[in-house]
């Protein structure tokens, strides 16, 4: 009996030894993922980078081994991160937001990188350099635009936090000043330099916006509890760039791009990559109008007494998704 069941065990160990070596097999090309933070969003695009580059038949562990890291939202730590990935010799390098690609575009020049979750590419200097591609993940403002008018018609005034030092929200702002002017919109930006200055400055929309949308940036999305707080105190409605806060029935609508499909998009870059093309010859890419989907949390629409328009292709969020 001790006998068998010593067997078991070692079975068992050397099961998971092989497991654990076969994982940090430094002979595997390695693909680093360097990330700015611990968010849905862009949690949901790595786990659609992971999965098709499995269905790619690039696994974990097997034919390639995949590399993670992020900075908690502190931009500081962004080269430190970089570094270590580094030291990883990935094939490539792949770069989620705008400040972490502009830092890993002039930190490392020996390495393929595939950058994904940017806003603006151009504006950010990416597309002229030829040792990286990606993807944007720019959504149709007009579409949005429409969207949100139909749920609020008589809005007349958008509120919208920005960060000063993301060049993704600088984008954002700018795309909106064009977007809004064909629908009679005001754009009320208000900049943002930390997370911690939220409370105060949504002060600034209380009496003087009809809805606030809320962008990409990691200083507003890792304070977006606080802006729901507050907007909930000034009865104002959100409208977030991603449908999870509208699952939670947090926000009361998203006219959203799927991370997870971009995640997808990424992984397709990443493996033409590994055999052998040259990011130069990888042109970048774009969301199209069908790559959004629109979602209204019920629990919102009944909170704001809002109706749905007749025609519509929105998705409404039941209660019990809560």
């Amino acid at each position: 009996m001790k006998r068998s069941l010593a067997l078991i065990i070692t079975i068992i160990l050397l099961a998971i030894l092989g497991l654990i070596s076969r994982s940090k097999n430094p002979s595997l090309p390695c693909v680093a993922i360097a990330n700015l933070g611990p968010h849905a969003s862009l949690e949901n695009c790595i786990t659609g980078i992971i999965d098709e580059l499995s269905s790619l038949g690039y696994r974990d562990g097997e034919e390639i081994r995949i590399v993670k890291d992020h900075v908690n939202f502190d931009p500081n730590l962004i080269l430190q991160m970089l570094s270590k990935l580094k030291s990883c010799n990935p094939e490539v390098l792949v770069t989620l937001t705008t400040p972490v690609t502009q830092a890993a575009r002039g930190r490392i020049n020996d390495i393929p990188q595939v950058f994904s979750l940017i806003t603006d590419p151009a504006a950010a200097g990416l597309l002229k350099d030829k040792k990286l591609t990606g993807i944007s993940d720019a959504q149709d403002l007009d579409g949005f635009l429409l969207f949100a008018l139909s749920l609020l018609p008589q809005a007349k005034t958008m509120g919208l936090l920005y960060s000063t030092s993301e060049a993704n929200d600088q984008a954002l702002v700018k795309f909106f000043q064009q977007a809004t002017q064909p629908h009679q919109l005001e754009l009320m930006a208000i900049p943002l330099s930390s997370a911690g200055e939220v409370p105060m400055r949504m002060e600034g929309f209380r009496g003087k916006v009809d809805f606030i949308y809320t962008g990409s940036s990691g200083a507003v999305q890792s304070a977006f509890p606080a802006i729901i707080s507050s907007a909930n105190a000034m009865n104002i409605p959100v409208f977030d760039f991603d449908e999870g806060s509208v699952l939670k029935h947090q926000a009361l609508g998203s006219f959203a791009v799927s991370y997870y499909e971009l995640g997808r998009h990424t992984a397709q870059m990443v493996v033409a990559i590994l055999k052998g093309k040259k990011t130069a010859d990888i042109p970048p890419y774009f969301p199209k109008t069908t790559d959004h989907r629109a979602l209204v949390s019920t629990v919102q629409l009944e909170k704001f007494k809002l109706r749905l328009p007749e025609k519509n292709n929105i998705i409404l969020v039941p209660r019990e998704q809560k």
